[in-house]
């Protein structure tokens, strides 16, 4: 098994810890579809998305 190489995609010299608004991606094994559906360009989050979106909000 070959080991994958990640590629470094943080701006260098940019304080990561300053408030700010930040783009998070999150990945399913498979890339399966767990958190819901895009319906009309609109994330209308199933389950486990809604539980999620509650712990990202509550925890933020």
């Amino acid at each position: 098994m070959t080991k994958k190489h990640r590629h470094w995609i943080c701006l260098k010299g940019y304080d990561y810890e300053q408030s700010g608004a930040y783009f998070v991606t999150i990945c399913t094994h498979n890339h399966l579809c767990l958190f819901g559906d895009i319906e009309n360009g609109i994330m209308m989050p199933g389950d486990a998305g809604e539980m999620v979106q509650t712990e990202w909000v509550c925890c933020c």
